[in-house]
């Protein structure tokens, strides 16, 4: 763990088709989002591509049927599929545990997952949902939120190139403190004067 969960980690990931910004969620999902940036930071997706876009009502490029998803997924592969990303070769070469799902988590236009479930064996692939996506099974690791270049992610096409992933680390906000509550001043009566 090389991240400070207590920090904001922004992930701008430039493409020949524009940039896409993602708010990593370091609380939440710590251990993809230390894996995100190790990697970013080793220049590992640059020169790779979103090789799997799927489209609801387009054929999927994984099972050559209508597909019912909005999704661009990238990694480790090549414009044409293949896995065999120089350098480096292939995945990663280790092996890390994902973070609790959160209950209740859904896949809406902008959410960024692992692609893979389960103890990943792959930590480079992830995708980001172009569009609501009700039909995945609530088990992949939401680890971001797209901020800006949805619209973007939702153009790319399976030859546009990742030039490059910078991190971004900030300090949050401060938490903002209740001001004190006011107090009411209090009216004393007037006492009556006689009247001689």
């Amino acid at each position: 763990m090389t991240i400070d969960k207590s920090k904001l980690y922004t992930a701008t990931i430039k493409t020949t088709r524009g940039d896409i910004v993602i708010q990593l969620n370091a609380a939440t999902a710590p251990n993809a989002v230390n894996n995100f940036v190790f990697l970013a930071n080793q220049h590992y997706y640059d020169g790779t591509y979103f090789w799997r876009i799927e489209k609801v009502g387009q054929a999927s490029p994984i099972t050559k049927e209508t597909s019912d998803l909005n999704l661009i997924q990238g990694g480790y592969v090549n414009a044409d599929g293949s896995k065999d990303k120089q350098p480096p070769a292939g995945p990663p070469g280790y092996v890390f545990n994902d973070d609790p799902i959160v209950n209740g988590a859904t896949y809406d236009a902008g959410a960024v997952a692992m692609a893979n479930a389960g103890k990943n064996t792959n930590g480079a692939e992830f995708f980001i949902s172009t569009g609501v996506n009700t039909n995945l099974p609530a088990n992949y690791d939401i680890f971001g939120t797209v901020t800006s270049g949805l619209d973007v992610a939702k153009s790319m096409t399976p030859t546009d190139k990742v030039i490059s992933v910078t991190i971004a680390v900030t300090n949050p906000p401060p938490t903002p403190t209740a001001p004190a509550p006011a107090t009411t001043p209090q009216l004393i009566p007037a006492t009556a004067t006689p009247k001689k």
